[in-house]
């Protein structure tokens, strides 16, 4: 291992504990403008999401050139490859997929990316993985609110405050 190795993988695992944070609150972001109305900052998530593609996948590089364990190298992949999903399906393709069957892969990729970076945040450091698994909650909860007061994605007619409830 080379002299400056240690403090490359730690500034290593700090740009992927913060952009698993930033992607967190990316998400509380997006949920406040759906209720507020700002579809600019939604349409200005796709910037932050390939740059956050950008990092993760530059950590698990980095990582795979050091002397890294295979959780440094293996852990931000998933969200990375969500992110790539994301990008293509959101903002290249414009696709409706959240209504499709393609649904049910893409919460599994997103969830699975979730899980590994708050795993990650953990073996870095017991702080890091509460403050990851906070903003993780804190999206959850803005997912909920924004779901709640914005009646908003798939089927949106029937969701949100007001709305009639039908019974399966």
């Amino acid at each position: 291992m080379e002299a400056g190795a240690p403090e490359v993988a730690a500034v290593v695992a700090v740009a992927a504990v913060v952009a698993a944070n930033a992607f967190n609150l990316l998400i509380v972001a997006i949920m406040a403008s759906r209720v507020v109305h700002a579809s600019r900052v939604e349409r200005a998530a796709g910037s932050v999401d390939a740059v956050l593609l950008l990092v993760l996948a530059g950590c698990s590089a980095a990582a795979a050139v050091s002397d890294a364990p295979w959780w440094a190298i293996a852990l931000p992949l998933p969200l990375a490859a969500y992110l790539v999903v994301e990008l293509l399906l959101d903002v290249v393709l414009h696709s409706d997929f959240r209504r499709t069957r393609l649904l049910g892969p893409y919460l599994l990729l997103f969830y699975a990316g979730q899980f590994a970076m708050i795993g990650y945040a953990f073996l870095v450091a017991r702080a890091a993985g509460v403050v990851t698994l906070g903003t993780y909650f804190a999206s959850l909860l803005a997912t909920w609110w924004s779901y709640r007061r914005a009646g908003h994605g798939p089927g949106a007619q029937g969701h949100g405050p007001g709305a009639p409830r039908t019974v399966a």
